[in-house]
This record gives structure tokens, sequence and C-alpha cells, in this order.
């Protein structure tokens, strides 16, 4: 039984990254159905050999790919809600090799390696495939944690991974569908899960969107207070709009999306820029105060490095502030 009712269901493409089994394709297709409700897309993205330099790896015959490229290479094919990318090549995340799959908690979009699911019995396949598929749906779903008797159960070999349960257990199952705690747009993460920073040690990796992400978008609540209480109206505005978008045709979702997404790296670039300028700006005029000249070039080059980097942390800042303001505001308490 799909997780969300019709009025409110994201979208969500399946993603084939190279060479791809059609059977794997249609198994994550389904699914994604039979857990969202949502008739999944499919989108053709790049070959991993084309996003990612395949390393070798300690403790793994094959030669591997770094999960993160691919999780860009998912994002960039598709304009989705959410995205899961499907690959027949081996995949690896720090030193974690030959992964089942790997997922930002709370993110958008996840990875699914098939390369060792023909092991042995090759009527499991499409029960392996679908299984990770379902975990990784929870983990963008906002669910980390990790235990018997659920689909999110740690499985680093592919035995475990045939004894672990093929769906959600009760408990993750009602946090998902609980008014209270399920996920709602633009987010679609449990209300009640702060997101992770890294990934499980083993073959189901979870990931968090990174590492950085969690301390901006926290802080600079503590750090302006009531300062944000004018946003209160506006951000439950914008989940109201939300909302309501969620009822579109896809089709149209798919362009909001794609438009909001084009403006959010637009608007990034922007503020980079104008953090840079100010920073260097402060720089000269508090050098100019305290030595009463101009810098020379190497100090100027230095001022340069330094204010290219407050560009890049204060339009973190600014999208941390927006971002954490609207997770604290945009629903009723």
């Amino acid at each position: 039984m799909a997780l969300f009712p019709p009025e409110r269901r994201p979208t969500v493409d399946v993603v084939a990254l190279g060479d791809v089994p059609s059977r794997a394709v249609a198994t994550a297709r389904t699914t994604v159905e039979e857990t969202v409700g949502t008739v999944a897309g499919t989108r053709r993205g790049p070959p991993p050999a084309e996003v990612a330099e395949p390393t070798p790896a300690e403790f793994a015959a094959d030669d591997q790919y770094d999960a993160g490229s691919l999780l860009e290479a998912v994002a960039d094919a598709s304009e989705a809600d959410l995205a899961v990318g499907l690959t027949d090549v081996p995949v690896r995340h720090r030193d974690l090799t030959s992964l089942f799959g790997l997922g930002y908690v709370g993110g958008d979009v996840a990875v699914v390696s098939t390369y060792r699911f023909d092991e042995g019995e090759d009527e499991r396949f499409d029960e392996r495939v679908a299984k990770q598929v379902r975990k990784q749906l929870g983990r963008l779903f906002g669910l980390e944690s990790t235990h018997e008797g659920c689909v999110l159960e740690e499985a680093p070999f592919l035995h475990r991974l045939d004894e672990s349960a093929a769906d959600f257990c009760t408990d993750c199952r009602e946090r998902l569908v609980d008014p209270e705690t399920a996920p709602r747009p633009p987010e679609w993460i449990v209300r009640d899960s702060p997101t992770v920073a890294d990934a499980d040690a083993d073959g189901n990796g979870g990931a968090s969107d990174d590492d950085l992400d969690l301390s901006l978008r926290t802080l600079p609540l503590l750090a302006v207070g009531v300062a944000v209480l004018p946003l209160v109206a506006l951000a439950r505005g914008v989940a109201r709009l939300s909302a309501w978008e969620s009822t579109l045709p896809a089709g149209v979702r798919r362009l909001i999306h794609g438009s909001y997404r084009y403006l959010r790296f637009w608007t990034a670039v922007a503020l980079f820029f104008l953090f840079a300028l100010l920073a260097v700006l402060a720089e000269l005029s508090l050098y100019e105060r305290l030595a009463g000249s101009e810098p020379g070039v190497r100090l100027f080059w230095g001022m340069l490095v330094v204010a290219l980097g407050s560009g890049y942390l204060g339009q973190r800042w600014a999208r941390g502030l927006v971002v954490g303001a609207y997770r604290v505001f945009a629903y009723e308490p």
C-alpha cells in the first residue's frame, strides 16, 4: 500500500547511469509506485566513467566509482522531487567499498548499484533491487535509524540483504504516514528527523547533504534570534503554496522545479560575489586605517583569496538562514 494519499505525493525519477539492465529499471519503477504511489519517470544519465574516475580499493577486487559523483549525475539528470539512480558498476563512499546503495538522509537523490545483485541466485535480482530502492527512498524521506525487521536494516553482505525485511517496519511506516510527522513538500522529510552526517558502515550507505549544512543551517538561528520572526508568515505562506503545488500535474511540477533550481543557482552565485565584494572592501578599508597606505600587490591577492572564501561561506550562511527559518516556522506547532 502506498505511503501517501493521491493529493500529496512527490514526483520521483528513476535515472539509469550507463548500461543498466532493463529489468532493474522496471523493478525500481514498480517499487516506487508501490511505496510512494507515484508513477516514476525514467531518465537517462551519463555512463559512470564520464562523471567519475574508477579507483582501486584495498579490500575490493574491482575498481570503485565515487558515489558522490554519481549522485551529482543523478541530480543533474532529474527535475523531480526525488530521484533514484541505478548503475551496474561498483560504488564506494570514502572507505566503504562495493556499496549496494547510498542516499542522502533527508536529501533528494540516491543511487543503487546492481553490481553484485546477480551473484549466487539470479532469481533474487529483482528482490534485491526492490529492497535497496525502498531503503534509499526511506533515507530520502529522513529515516536514518537502522534496525532489524525493517528494510533499513544493515546488510553489508548479499546473504544479509536476502534475509532482511522487504518493507518498512511498523514504527517507520507510522512515522511516514502519521499526519504529525509525515513528509511534506517541498522537502519531503519526516518532521522529527534531523539530518545525519555520515554513511552507515555497511553496504547500504546513508549520508547527509554535507557536513557543513547541518551547522550553517542551525547556528544562524541562534545568532539572529527574534530577528527572523518576521519570516513566520512568509514561511507558512510558502509552505501552503508548496502543498498546493504538489497537487499539480507532474509535467507542470517538473517545469516549476527546474525553474526553481535555475533561480537557486544564480541566487547563490549573486550572493557569492556580493559577500566577496563586501569582504574585499572591508579588508581594504581596515588596512588603510591601520597602515595608512594601500596594500601591495601580494597582500592584495591574499586579501582576494580571503574574500573568495568569505563569499562562499557568506552565501552558504544566507541560504542556511532562509532554510533554517523555513524549517522552524513553516508549519503550525
